[in-house]
């Protein structure tokens, strides 16, 4: 897996939970996933030890082998 750095200061990120803190400025950081094709966030779905995601713009599902994921400060 590769490092995460955080967008405030460069530093290395540690995973706690669902989030990604920066020990250095504090920083909280959440990973979220985008469509590939119209780019749109997209909601999460699991079931029975899958996960796939869901585009509400698509319309359809897409597989979390194809999804963008991008690493967002937490508000």
């Amino acid at each position: 897996m590769e490092n995460q750095k955080c967008l405030e200061c460069g530093c290395e990120l540690e995973k706690i939970g669902n989030e990604y803190i920066c020990k250095s400025c504090e920083a909280k950081h959440i990973k979220k996933a985008y469509c590939p094709d119209c780019g749109s966030e997209l909601e999460k779905l699991a079931a029975c030890g899958s996960l796939s995601y869901w585009c509400n713009k698509c319309n359809e599902l897409k597989s979390r082998k194809t999804i963008i994921q991008k690493l967002t400060k937490d508000a």
